[in-house]
């Protein structure tokens, strides 16, 4: 098998993929990862004293995030059990409709 050969195997393996319904674990975890990141980002910003406004914002709607080490942290674990809990469940809700 060449090189074309395998190229065109593979593209027609993620063809078959089945795109109709999506995995609510997948979903879940990516959201997470992004929340989590994203909850990282703003406390390393928020402690340069950029995007005061949004560092504001995130300790009013997340009870355990602050600008400590340990308030990170906490917001980083909150922002992936939220973010976790919505993805899964809109993949969920998605797939019963």
């Amino acid at each position: 098998m060449n090189g074309n050969e395998c190229q065109k195997a593979l593209i027609g393996i993620y063809l078959k993929i089945d795109m109709t319904e999506l995995r609510p674990n997948a979903l879940g975890i990516s959201s997470a990862v992004i929340g989590a990141l994203s909850m990282f980002v703003l406390g390393i910003l928020g402690n340069l004293g950029l995007y005061t406004g949004a560092v504001e914002m995130m300790q009013t709607w997340h009870v355990f995030f602050s600008l400590s080490v340990t308030g990170i942290l906490a917001g980083i674990v909150e922002a992936a059990v939220i973010c976790y809990a919505l993805g899964w469940t809109l993949a969920y809700v998605y797939n019963k409709v």
